[in-house]
């Protein structure tokens, strides 16, 4: 098990070695000094973190569907690596999860968005990307599709407020697997989510089996404080990382590191940034196989006279507690990591 303490992260400016990341129509790839070239900006601004702007194909990077726009309509785009070939899947469409069972996403009834929060659509897969497409859901809805558990599809319906956890058994066999949560991770099985509920009266995180939707362990972070500032953990936020036995999500002015065993989940580690850096904390947060090394997405603190905030990527070491920080872009058009959160 790593020696893992609680304490700051500290911060330096550097260059990325470990992750694949986009900005606008830039694709990096580790070890490679030059990016590729997209033939569309890497852009996803109608699901937030909810699921990947980018998606590789399971089990290698030869190939990344991702999130884009074209003349005003959202479209997904396949990018070959191989051949350097990058042409339009699909237009009134994002949020690609791409796993063995397919290449889920949602569809939307026009391609069109006239207002972000009326633009319903249906949840569609294909067995391959050029493939018919197949509607699994019964009725339209603000849907974002999250991962794929296996042969199953875990979905976001969103609302009003916190979202509604879905479970796609095949096409038209819907399931609620939570209400007022969002997705952290699955685990590497993918027999088990690890979910986010809404923090009332506070911030409380679970496992839930996937296939019967039954509860089977959950934690309250409602006495913990950050180690940065000693603020309250008000929020734990969707889209972690579940490696082994280590689940790494995004709370407040930081990280929580949590171990899952038979006993149920217990917090192993607290990372916490300078607010007054990273305003909005930290985002994405994904680790390696050895759980050690983590990269997330941060926000930072606006500029004297600046139009815009920035937003970096940045790879942290959890041990040693370091972090590096890379290449800020416009948080409008941030840059976004390319990553499939399906299992297995």
């Amino acid at each position: 098990m790593l020696a893992a303490e609680s304490g700051p992260l500290t911060v330096v400016d550097g260059e990325l070695m470990r992750t694949t990341w986009a900005v606008r129509d830039e694709l990096y790839l580790p070890g490679k000094q030059e990016p590729e070239t997209l033939s569309g900006p890497v852009q996803a601004p109608f699901t937030g973190t909810l699921s990947p702007a980018a998606v590789a194909r399971p089990g290698d990077e030869d190939a990344i569907v991702y999130s884009s726009f074209l003349k005003k309509r959202p479209v997904l785009r396949l990018h070959d690596l191989g051949d350097d070939k990058d042409a339009v899947l699909d237009e009134g469409a994002y949020s690609p999860v791409w796993g063995d069972a397919g290449l889920a996403y949602f569809k939307g009834l026009a391609s069109r968005v006239k207002d972000p929060a009326r633009y319903l659509g249906h949840v569609v897969v294909r067995s391959r990307p050029k493939s018919k497409r197949v509607r699994w859901s019964a009725k339209p809805a603000r849907y974002v599709p999250s991962a794929w558990a296996g042969a199953r599809l875990i979905v976001h319906e969103l609302k009003r407020t916190w979202p509604t956890l879905v479970v796609f058994d095949g096409p038209k066999q819907r399931r609620v697997l939570s209400r007022r949560a969002g997705l952290i991770a699955l685990s590497p099985d993918g027999t088990r989510a690890f979910i986010a509920k809404e923090p009332r009266p506070s911030p409380t995180v679970a496992i839930v089996d996937v296939a019967g939707g039954r509860e089977l362990a959950s934690f309250s972070l409602a006495d913990l404080r950050d180690p940065f500032r000693g603020e309250k953990i008000n929020y734990v936020a969707d889209s972690g990382a579940w490696t082994g036995e280590t689940v790494v999500a995004a709370v407040t002015n930081g990280l929580a590191v949590f171990r899952v065993g038979d006993e149920g989940i217990e917090l192993e580690q607290l990372l916490g940034v300078d607010p007054d850096a990273f305003p909005t904390g930290l985002t994405e947060p994904k680790s390696d196989d050895t759980g050690r090394y983590i990269v997330v997405s941060a926000e930072l603190m606006q500029e004297p006279g600046a139009v815009f905030t920035r937003t970096s990527i940045m790879e942290c070491d959890r041990i040693e507690r370091r972090c590096v920080r890379g290449p800020s872009a416009p948080s409008f058009l941030p840059p976004r990591l390319i990553y499939n959160p399906s299992r297995p």
